[in-house]
């Protein structure tokens, strides 16, 4: 979406509001396309006393499989933004930046693609269907979350020289 603040840049006092929806289905964020349905994206810009701000909420669904337990979750979205609205950025690429939406020459400034940036920024590094989600067992494959599996526990597999050697040594004792 394009907004137009021409309007409000030599305006201190006035605001440009917008409600609309924003296609994120081709948005991946960690090898996961989460956002299969549209988002909601409702919000304004304001001229605080000659200061462009932008606060808005993306809100929506987002689904992915969870990453320890594989089990599908569907869960609400809520994102809301802050930003700063500047005519030039001196390096765009820059992390520092990220919180600041540049204008066109003309005033205008395209906020889907400032917003898109910031979904992935602000997402988990791993999505899980809970907090404490205690993933699948590495034997039998169960869901956890499910219950135990009933299978036994392996063991560090680096302390197995010393368990062979308590081994050895109950062996040897039971001998004498």
């Amino acid at each position: 979406m394009k907004l137009e603040l021409a309007g409000i840049i030599e305006k201190p006092g006035s605001s440009v509001s917008f409600d609309y929806t924003m296609d994120c289905s081709d948005l991946e964020v960690n090898f996961v396309f989460p956002f299969p349905h549209p988002m909601r994206v409702c919000g304004e810009v304001r001229n605080d006393a000659g200061i462009l701000t932008l606060e808005c909420d993306i809100t929506g669904e987002m689904e992915f499989d969870c990453f320890r337990c594989a089990e599908h979750t569907v869960r609400d979205y809520f994102l809301p933004v802050d930003a700063t609205v500047v005519t030039e950025v001196a390096n765009p690429d820059d992390l520092e930046t990220s919180d600041l939406l540049v204008t066109d020459a003309d005033g205008s400034a395209e906020l889907d693609g400032f917003l898109r940036d910031t979904m992935v920024l602000e997402s988990d590094m791993l999505f899980l269907c809970r907090d404490d989600c205690k993933g699948i067992c590495p034997t039998c494959g169960k869901n956890l979350n499910l219950g135990p599996c009933g299978c036994r526990p392996e063991g560090d597999h680096r302390l197995d020289s010393l368990r062979e050697l308590l081994e050895k040594k109950r062996t040897e004792e039971a001998g004498d």
